[in-house]
């Protein structure tokens, strides 16, 4: 589903943030 789909990297992105990698260009 696209939903889920879009849970997915929110989580993913959330879990980025929390641990400093996500770099946002």
């Amino acid at each position: 589903m696209v939903w889920s789909e879009g849970a997915k990297n929110v989580f993913q992105a959330t879990i980025w943030v929390s641990r400093g990698e996500l770099v946002i260009e």
